[in-house]
């Protein structure tokens, strides 16, 4: 009796810790693609801000030589 009742818990100690290595590399995967997709829109929203600056340092050069 005792050890069927200790084949039992180690069966189910199993099934634990199966289902916690998923959920680990499950939650894991899933922290990884949100990282992922707040580094790229962050990375997006810099590029953004670059190329506004970018176009309004050459739109100033253009002023700037048309009033020469």
């Amino acid at each position: 009796m005792v050890k069927l009742k200790r084949v039992e818990a180690q069966k189910f100690l199993a099934k634990v810790s199966d289902f916690s290595e998923k959920y680990k590399t499950n939650y894991d995967n899933t922290k990884k693609a949100r990282n992922k997709l707040i580094e790229e829109k962050a990375n997006k929203e810099i590029s953004q801000k670059e190329s506004k600056e970018k176009s309004k340092t050459i739109e100033e050069e253009i002023v700037e030589n048309v009033s020469k």
